[in-house]
């Protein structure tokens, strides 16, 4: 007489049962960790007479958790140029990320920045051209300029990791991207000294911590990109 069960038996079950139990088992070594969140303030002061004092506006400024990397998104971020500026201003990324330069003016543009994180000189183009790109591969601060506008100036921060956040008007931030454990939080915006503060982040918690910022640091003129000085006036007609 035949086993029944065998004649009842599915070609392949055996196999497919270890290997779900296989993955039930390690399945808790899978699962990722749980971050933790930070919150806060940061106020900045300005200068007035010999004394600092906050603003009415504290945007602006960027909070970041140093002392850990992760991979830099896919998505490619922009830094557009408009109206003679650069939008937005400051433009925080992470390292291995790649930035695009749209120009949305009907006239030239030279992107350039001879910052030691990252060099580059984007040529001319106009809105119709297609938008250059650049990829950020060292940490640091890349200060970028246009070689015909002078008042063209904007700041790219490349970061070791994706837990940052930028202020709004009252000052408050928030990250919910923070991985556990002691770090180093930082603050920095464009005329202050960078502050520094350690912080212990739980996971599935949040982490209030609030920092001060003085804008310490004078507005210095800079130069174009072969270091000589910008004309006194340019006319964007008919070359510009």
């Amino acid at each position: 007489m035949k086993n029944v069960s065998s004649r009842f038996s599915v070609p392949g079950l055996g196999m497919a049962f270890l290997l779900v139990l296989v993955c039930l088992l390690i399945a808790p070594a899978l699962v990722s960790v749980t971050d933790g969140a930070v919150r806060g303030r940061v106020t900045i002061h300005r200068k007035v007479g010999a004394n600092f004092k906050p603003k009415a506006d504290h945007s602006g400024a960027v909070v970041f958790v140093a002392g850990y990397a992760t991979a830099p998104p896919a998505q490619t971020v922009k830094l557009v140029q408009r109206g003679r500026s650069f939008e937005p201003e400051i433009l925080p990324v992470v390292r291995g990320q790649v930035v695009e330069f749209p120009n949305l003016d009907e006239i030239y543009h030279n992107v350039f920045s001879i910052s030691r994180a990252r060099n580059f000189d984007l040529g001319l183009y106009k809105k119709w051209d297609p938008p250059r790109k650049v990829k950020f591969d060292n940490l640091g601060l890349v200060q970028v300029y246009c070689n015909i506008h002078p008042e063209m100036q904007a700041a790219i921060l490349v970061l070791e990791n994706d837990a940052f956040a930028e202020t709004r008007k009252d000052g408050s931030f928030h990250m919910d991207n923070v991985r556990p454990g002691t770090h180093e939080i930082r603050a920095w915006c464009a005329r202050g000294e960078l502050v520094r503060e350690k912080i212990t982040v739980v996971a599935g918690k949040e982490t209030v911590v609030n920092l001060s910022l003085h804008e310490t640091l004078p507005l210095v003129e800079h130069k174009r990109k072969d270091g000589t000085d910008y004309p006194s006036s340019h006319d964007d007609t008919p070359f510009y």
